[in-house]
């Protein structure tokens, strides 16, 4: 039996009671976010009638449960996925504000993250502990 193994170039933490707002064709469709990374976020539970093509550009809002705080974030589509009567998409995050990636920095295990070499928003935020 082989073993499905992910080639991640970040790793992608759960990010439980988290919601994704996305506008298309003048509907806007709310999703659970599943896991996201600073590279990356992955959205479930959209209804099967939200198609994209790879490499379409979106802005999501992403929030917290109590609906407190708020993320912009610019991104693009990777892959898409049904999954029974809802899809999973896959986005890269092109921009994101310092708030969001300092949420993510705080969230992932240092002992697990390297930085890579290339960091596509220029600077990773520093967070003071």
């Amino acid at each position: 039996m082989h073993k499905k193994t992910e080639k991640r170039l970040q790793p992608r933490m759960p990010l439980n009671g988290y919601t994704a707002d996305i506008i298309q064709d003048g509907f806007v469709y709310t999703a659970t976010v599943q896991d996201a990374s600073l590279k990356g976020i992955q959205l479930c539970d959209l209804p099967t009638r939200f198609t994209v093509c790879k490499g379409e550009q979106f802005t999501i809002i992403v929030s917290n449960l109590f609906d407190s705080m708020h993320y912009k974030l610019a991104v693009h589509s990777k892959w898409r996925r049904k999954n029974g009567r809802s899809v999973l998409i896959g986005f890269h995050v092109v921009n994101a504000p310092a708030a969001w990636k300092q949420l993510i920095n705080m969230s992932i295990p240092e002992n697990n993250f390297e930085c890579p070499e290339e960091d596509i928003w220029g600077q990773y935020a520093s967070v003071s502990v």
